[in-house]
């Protein structure tokens, strides 16, 4: 039996490098400059100083070494780690010159990942930054047969985008916007410019990362060999997509493909020339078809990119997306072009289902087969998208949301909506910011389900309500049953409605009003109200006040929250729920509840999971669509099993999804 002393050395080879990738050297904070020998003025030199340390003084040397403490433990050990290549590889400046040059020596030849950061290419002080750029340039320019994986972030490092480099295999410059506003003037390759891409000779390229405003996309070259080999082209370029044609033609193992073509509202260094050619819609063109390519991302303006799509033949099981950058309404106009591009009527629709996002300033079109794509969800923060799944959505097509009031009447055979708009990013004691109208709603007559996570109660609930002596006929979603309330602290629901309201009429006081008006005069009743918020109410139960949204320094907070929260537990059909549980729509909305309601445990047959996902065996094979509504006013529609409003979205006929419908058997998309 082996100890770990002596372990047989091809096993420790595979633990170190194991161990390399759990635990990092970690990074230093963003005033470090690496101690270089560059010279210094006096009057920087103690600011210079300070931001050479590590921002995390008080971990250990040890620590700071991270994995690198495994050639340390022992002379077997150390002899293993240090006659292992591989493992010295990524040199990197975080902890110094000496250690930099040490990973050097010891990879003794074998071929090198770089990444501009670990080398020192972001730090704030100029002179040393240019000394690092300038090491490593001299480093690449010596060894270019080393160079396997090259990453950077500045202008200053494009000059290797045209070293010859026999043996890369990714090469990723990712130059934020912002910097090249900044630094016009510090272009590395003139406009207009043919761009000698890696002098030609990385014929082991495997993928290709590229965003930059100071290179256009007709200074690539079109006939460069390398094109053959790459699998994943990534570019975002200034100008058109014309250029581009030619060398996808080219790349014929493309596994993924991203593009970001500059609109007309986006200029920078030359002025946008239009992309018509015609050649692509006349008979007998022969379209560039790439078996392999399963990942499409294309960002522009929608005429442009569906040009583009044109001379495509986009496999059945490709993913594709599509961002519209310009703001002009008039990118609505091309969806029945996209739609027989991508061959949505006999291929794609029938096996998919339909996901609509409308945001604060954009809407979604999407479809997805996979059942755990885009999942309702409650949003604690403006960016929390933890119970999404994007990536299972087979084909989105994102628009600014100008025309979103042209849209939501496309919308009418939505079944579960969901309005989301993160607490804290607005407030119920401000005005209402929602900027949808009752009369926006009119169309959603099939709506069974709503459900409102995050701010503007206040806004959301009056689209509900009806008023005493109103005609019937005149209410809301008619087929609302279930409704489900989360992203909201307590305090939030036992607070005033309105600025101008009773202390007492509180957002849970409101809602039982409203509920009490679509079942007394609507006779439009709700039968099931969930509410998310078991979670604080325990700690309130417990009198954690600390834990809760409620002041403890509120006089008898104790008895005032129980009051208020009177109304709620009045609310025929209310149930509390865990602040994560998915609320979802099943074929015949029963729910399935153990002894405590509170806890919520949903067997079979159930509308509710606690998990993130949806289990399998709560997913239902005629489940409907679901959409839900994010932000200011945005919508998520998500077509199940049943109809689908996807057809109505791109303008088909009514009878072609009902032909589809009774011969799948699912929804008609």
């Amino acid at each position: 039996m082996y100890t770990p002393a002596f372990l047989p050395a091809d096993i420790l080879c595979r633990v170190f490098l194991l161990v390399q990738a759990l635990d990092p050297i970690l990074h230093p904070g963003p005033n470090w400059n690496p101690d270089l020998p560059v010279h210094v003025p006096k009057d920087e030199q103690a600011a210079t100083l300070r931001a050479s340390k590590i921002d995390a003084v008080d971990l250990s040397t040890e620590r700071r070494l991270a994995w690198l403490n495994l050639s340390h433990v022992c002379s077997h050990w150390r002899s293993v780690a240090i006659e292992q290549r591989s493992l010295w590889t990524s040199p990197t400046l975080y902890l110094g010159l000496n250690w930099f040059n040490t990973m050097l020596s010891r990879s003794d030849g074998a071929l090198l990942s770089l990444s501009g950061r670990e080398c020192g290419f972001q730090v704030p002080h100029m002179p040393t930054r240019s000394h690092a750029v300038k090491m490593v340039s001299n480093l690449a320019r010596e060894q270019p047969e080393r160079m396997r994986s090259l990453k950077f972030g500045g202008m200053s490092e494009l000059v290797f985008l045209q070293m010859p480099f026999s043996a890369l295999e990714s090469y990723q410059h990712d130059i934020s916007p912002a910097i090249e506003w900044n630094r016009v003037a510090d272009l590395i390759i003139p406009p207009g410019t043919p761009l000698n891409l890696f002098g030609g000779q990385a014929l082991q390229l495997r993928s290709l990362h590229l965003r930059t405003r100071s290179v256009q996309y007709h200074q690539l070259p079109k006939a460069s060999p390398l094109w053959n080999c790459l699998e994943h082209l990534h570019l975002s370029l200034s100008g058109d997509l014309q250029p581009v044609i030619p060398i996808i033609r080219r790349s014929s193992n493309l596994r993924s493909l991203f593009l970001r073509a500059q609109c007309d509202n986006e200029p920078f260094l030359h002025e946008e020339s239009s992309m018509v050619c015609g050649a692509c819609l006349k008979a007998g063109f022969k379209h560039i078809a790439i078996p392999s390519l399963l990942s499409i991302e294309l960002h522009g303006c929608i005429q442009m990119l569906a040009h583009l799509l044109n001379h495509l033949h986009c496999d059945p099981a490709a993913r594709v997306q599509i961002h519209s950058e310009s703001f002009e309404a008039t990118e609505m106009i091309a969806l029945p072009q996209l739609r027989r591009v991508l061959d949505f009527d006999n291929i794609r629709a029938p096996s998919a289902r339909a996901i609509a996002l409308i945001g604060d300033d954009s809407i979604q079109l999407c479809m997805s087969s996979s059942s755990n794509a885009v999942l309702c969800y409650h949003p604690r923060t403006a960016t929390d998208d933890v119970t999404r799944n994007d990536a299972d959505v087979e084909f989105c097509l994102t628009l600014h949301s100008i025309p979103i009031r042209v849209l939501l009447p496309l919308l009418s055979e939505t079944k579960i909506m969901t309005i989301a708009r993160p607490a804290n990013r607005s407030s119920n004691v401000r005005a209402p910011r929602y900027h949808f109208a009752r009369s926006d709603f009119l169309s959603f007559t099939s709506l069974c389900h709503l459900t409102i996570t995050g701010g503007e109660l206040n806004a959301i609930l009056p689209l509900l309500s009806i008023k005493k002596g109103d005609d019937p006929s005149t209410i809301t979603l008619p087929s609302l049953t279930t409704l489900s309330i989360g992203g909201n602290t307590v305090w939030t629901l036992i607070s005033p409605g309105m600025p101008n309201m009773d202390a007492t009429y509180t957002i849970v006081a409101w809602l039982r009003a409203i509920l009490s008006s679509r079942k007394e005069t609507g006779k439009r009743p709700v039968a099931q109200l969930y509410v998310h918020i078991r979670e604080e109410l325990a700690n309130i139960q417990a009198e954690k006040w600390e834990l809760t949204s409620c002041s403890k320094y509120l006089q008898d907070v104790g008895k005032v929250v129980r009051e208020r929260l009177g109304p709620l537990r009045s609310i025929p059909g209310c149930m509390v729920l865990p602040y994560d549980a998915v609320v979802g729509l099943g074929a015949d909305i029963q729910t399935s509840v153990e002894n405590d309601p509170g806890n919520a445990i949903v067997r079979r047959r159930s509308v509710i999971s606690e998990s993130k996902d949806i289990p399998e065996e709560h997913r239902k094979p005629d489940q409907d669509v679901l959409v839900q509504m994010v932000g200011y006013g945005s919508v998520r529609l998500r077509a199940w099993r049943g109809r689908s409003c996807w057809y109505h979205a791109f303008g088909a006929g009514g009878s072609g999804a009902s032909k589809r419908h009774r011969r799948r058997g699912g929804i008609a998309s």
